[in-house]
C-alpha cells in the first residue's frame, strides 16, 4: 500500500507493507493505535498522531510519534531525528541524529547518530550515542558508549560503560567503566574496573575492584576497593578497606585505612585515624596519622608522625622527621633526621642525626649525634662521637613497649 504527497493517512490496521511519500500526518481511523504488519517505509518528514504497532521501519526524515512505538523488527531513521512521546520498544533502533524518547526504551540495541535522550527507563543489550547519552530513569543493560557525555539519573544494573568524554551516574553495579575523561557516581556503586583518563568520584560505601585514574580519585564515604592507582591523588571520606593502594601524589583518608597488601605513595599520605598494611609502606614525602601506624615495612622519606609506628622494618629519609614511637625489629634513622622514641632488636642511626630516646638490643649510633634523653640496651652498644644527655643503661631486659609507649604519651601530654 503506497500514499504521496498527502496531508493526512487514516489507517488502522493493515497487513501489508506501507510506503507514505512526502505526507505529513498518519494518524488513526479509529482508537489510539495503527497496527502495520510489514514495513513502513517513509519518505519525507512524518507525525505519528498517536500509537504506533509495526513489523519495520524504514526512513530518511524526521518521525515524530505522539504515542507509543512498538517494532517486531528493527527501526531505522538514516539521516534524522526519531522523536517518541511514549515509550519504544523494538528489536533495534537506529538513528542518524538524535532519538528522543519521553517514556521507556527497550531493544537489544538503539544507537543514536548524534545523541540519545530517555526520559524514562531503559532496558536494552547496547545503547550508543555518538555525541552525548541522556537517561533520566533507571539502566539495566549490556553496554552504554557515547562518544561526549553520558548521564544516567536512576539506578544502573550496567556490564560495561566506554565513554569519551565524562559520566555522571546515580547508583548500581556496573562491571567494568573506560572514560577518557571523568566520572562522576552520586550514590553508591559496585564496579569491577574503572580507567579513566581525569577524574573519578564515588558515592558513600560505594566497592570497587580497580581504579585507575590518571588525575584524582574520590570517595565521598566509606568504601571497599581491592586496587587504587591514581597519577596526582586520592580522597576517602570515611573508613575504607582494600588491598593496595599507588598515588603518584597525596592520599588523604579521614577515618580508618586498612589494607591487605601494600601503599605506596609519592608525595604525602594524610590519615585521620589508624592505617594498617599486611605488607609495606613506602611514602616519598610526608606521613601523618592521627592514630596507629602497623605495616611489615615503613619506609617515609620526609616526616613520619604517628602515635605508635609498629612494624618489622622501619626507615626514615636523610633529613626526615619522626614524631611519636617507632617499635620495629629493625630501625634505620638515616643521616641528619629528627627522631623522637625509637624501640627495637637493631637499630642504627646515621650521622648527624638526633634522637630522644633508644632503646634496643643492638644499637649502632655514628659521628655527631645527639641522644636527648635514654639509651637502654640489652646486648651491644656501638657509640661513634655522639653527644649523650645521661649514660646509656644495659639491662637485662627492655621494658615492655606498652611502657615505653605510654610514658611518651604521657610525657608529650605534660
Amino acid at each position: 500500500m503506497k500514499f504521496e504527497k498527502q496531508r493526512v493517512v487514516e489507517l488502522d490496521t493493515i497487513d501489508e507493507d506501507l510506503e507514505l511519500r512526502n505526507c505529513d500526518a498518519l494518524t488513526p481511523s479509529q482508537g489510539d493505535t495503527i497496527t502495520i504488519r510489514g514495513t513502513l517505509k517513509v519518505r519525507g518528514p512524518l507525525t505519528v498522531q498517536g500509537s504506533l504497532h509495526v513489523s519495520s521501519i524504514e526512513a530518511k526524515d524526521r518521525i515524530v510519534v505522539e504515542g507509543d512505538l512498538v517494532a517486531d523488527g528493527a527501526v531505522r531513521v538514516k539521516k534524522a531525528n526519531l522523536e517518541v512521546e511514549g515509550s519504544l520498544r523494538a528489536d533495534s533502533v537506529s538513528v542518524g541524529k538524535t532519538l528522543s524518547v519521553l517514556g521507556d526504551l527497550e531493544c537489544s540495541a538503539a544507537k543514536g547518530g548524534g545523541s540519545v535522550r530517555v526520559d524514562g527507563n531503559v532496558r536494552a543489550d547496547r545503547v550508543a550515542g555518538g555525541g552525548s547519552v541522556v537517561i533520566r530513569g533507571d539502566v539495566e543493560a549490556e553496554r552504554l558508549a557515547a562518544g561526549g557525555a553520558l548521564t544516567v539519573g536512576g539506578a544502573l544494573k550496567v556490564e560495561e560503560i566506554a565513554v569519551g568524554g565524562s559520566v555522571k551516574v546515580g547508583e548500581g553495579s556496573i562491571g567494568s567503566v573506560a572514560v577518557g575523561g571523568s566520572f562522576k557516581a552520586r550514590g553508591a556503586v559496585k564496579a569491577g574496573r574503572i580507567a579513566v583518563g581525569g577524574t573519578v568520584s564515588v558515592g558513600p560505601d560505594s566497592s570497587v575492584s580497580s581504579v585507575d585514574v590518571g588525575g584524582t580519585f574520590e570517595a565521598e564515604g566509606p568504601l571497599k576497593f581491592d586496587r587504587i592507582k591514581a597519577g596526582g591523588t586520592a580522597r576517602m571520606a570515611g573508613n575504607s578497606e582494600g588491598k593496595e593502594i599507588n598515588v603518584g601524589g597525596k592520599v588523604t583518608v579521614r577515618g580508618d585505612l586498612t589494607l591487605r597488601e601494600s601503599l605506596e605513595v609519592g608525595g604525602a599520605v594524610t590519615v585521620n585515624g589508624n592505617l594498617v598494611s599486611e605488607e609495606d609502606i613506602h611514602v616519598g614525602g610526608s606521613l601523618s596519622v592521627t592514630g596507629e601506624v602497623r605495616a611489615r615495612t615503613v619506609d617515609v622519606g620526609g616526616t613520619a608522625e604517628a602515635r605508635v609506628i609498629t612494624a618489622e622494618r622501619f626507615a626514615i629519609g636523610r633529613r626526615g622527621e619522626v614524631v611519636g614511637v617507632v617499635a620495629a625489629k629493625s630501625i634505620l634513622i638515616r643521616e641528619r633526621a629528627r627522631a623522637d622514641v625509637l624501640y627495637g632488636d637493631r637499630v642504627r642511626i646515621e650521622e648527624g642525626a638526633r634522637v630522644k630516646s633508644v632503646y634496643g638490643h643492638d644499637i649502632y649510633i655514628e659521628d655527631r649525634c645527639k641522644v636527648l634523653d635514654r639509651i637502654v640496651y640489652t646486648e651491644e652498644l656501638h657509640l661513634e662521637d655522639v653527644e649523650l644527655k645521661n649514660e646509656p643503661e644495659k639491662v637485662d631486659e627492655l621494658p615492655p613497649v606498652e611502657q615505653v609507649i605510654a610514658e611518651n604519651i604521657e610525657q608529650d601530654n605534660s
